[in-house]
């Protein structure tokens, strides 16, 4: 529970939570949990995507430390929160946006400006909980003055077919108003570019390479890989100053796109540092990056820790088209060039069990 001190206290905190409360009505808040979610949306085409936001006190700090996603219909392909400075719409005339950036049309972004990536949900992917001294700081002087959820509806055929169902899928956060001593922030890792035909015995790879711009360190906790359909495996790497390679983190898509553990927890990415990541695709015909089922796409999240603020915008991002690393000629040791193109028969398994039970 909050705890109260005296009574100006307790009509500041009466105040924060009727201004939630009347800013965003998707907003729940029970004791240290808010549950932002869709405004019961009926989704009338595939690959459509919704946003929707509420107005943080900037009275109020808010330390959030778990996330879980609720899907109850199954319809969404994914669910984020993230953190904006600043949204692009108005939220006096309405708080709901098509905000599917990528699909060229006239959707509009998640954020206006300031977007800080939380967490992302995917395949059913489960609860996430950070370490108690790890939080993500909005609200109050954290210059994240609203919480946004986007939902994209990948296929839409349950809500065409029933026109009664609409899905208020949503987020819940876990939340304290005592500060932690770490931030949390995510570093997102992503290509794009066109993907050649391949097969297993001879895949095709996306390829990203990015000097670490920022003079702190990070610490990496958990990573997220996201692909679509024929996304094999993803795997992403810190390289040091004298070229030594260190897994980050490597799994296949067609599993829980949840935030697992990385593989060296404690190790720092510092300046001069680069980070590398590799996405393999077994495709049988040619297929580009993009926001529909259709495409593909080449994610690799890391979420970390810091000392004092998390990384801004700019050094929270890397982006590659059409990379290669034997084209920028970076020495690959021949382990990375294997683990990164290949399953074991132990994970193929658990990959087709898994495929098996989401198909029931």
């Amino acid at each position: 529970m909050i705890s109260i001190s005296n009574k100006d206290s307790i009509s500041k905190s009466n105040a924060m939570l009727l201004l939630l409360v009347f800013t965003a009505h998707f907003l729940h808040i029970n004791g240290e949990t808010l549950t932002l979610k869709l405004p019961n949306v009926k989704p009338s085409h595939n690959n459509e995507y919704f946003c929707t936001s509420t107005k943080l006190s900037k009275d109020e700090d808010l330390f959030v430390h778990g996330f879980e996603a609720s899907n109850p219909h199954g319809g969404a392909h994914h669910i984020m929160i993230a953190g904006c400075k600043e949204i692009p719409i108005s939220p006096e005339h309405s708080n709901l946006w098509h905000c599917g950036e990528m699909m060229n049309n006239n959707d509009l972004p998640v954020c206006a400006n300031g977007e800080r990536i939380m967490y992302v949900e995917a395949m059913d992917s489960g609860p996430l909980k950070l370490p108690e001294d790890v939080s993500f700081h909005v609200g109050g002087e954290s210059g994240i003055n609203y919480l946004v959820i986007q939902v994209h509806y990948g296929h839409t055929e349950k809500f065409q077919n029933n026109h009664e169902l609409s899905d208020d899928s949503g987020i819940t956060l876990s939340y304290s108003t005592e500060p932690t001593p770490k931030s949390a922030g995510v570093y997102l890792l992503v290509a794009d570019g066109k993907i050649p035909p391949s097969s297993k015995e001879d895949p095709s790879t996306l390829d990203m390479f990015c000097k670490y711009k920022a003079e702190k360190p990070i610490f990496p906790m958990f990573y997220r890989v996201h692909a679509h359909g024929t996304g094999y495996v993803i795997s992403g790497f810190k390289i040091d100053e004298e070229g030594e390679w260190e897994f980050i983190g490597r799994k296949s898509p067609q599993l829980e796109q949840k935030f697992y553990p990385v593989m060296n927890y404690g190790e720092p990415i510092a300046q001069n540092d680069y980070l590398a990541a590799r996405c393999t695709y077994h495709n049988k015909k040619s297929i580009k990056i993009g926001p529909t089922m259709n495409d593909e796409m080449c994610n690799f999240y890391i979420l970390y820790w810091t000392e004092g603020q998390p990384l801004s915008e700019d050094e929270s991002f890397c982006f590659e088209k059409n990379l290669s690393w034997e084209n920028i000629g970076l020495n690959v040791p021949d382990e990375i060039e294997i683990y990164s193109k290949n399953l074991s028969p132990d994970e193929e398994e658990e990959v087709n069990e898994f495929v098996k039970t989401k198909a029931h």
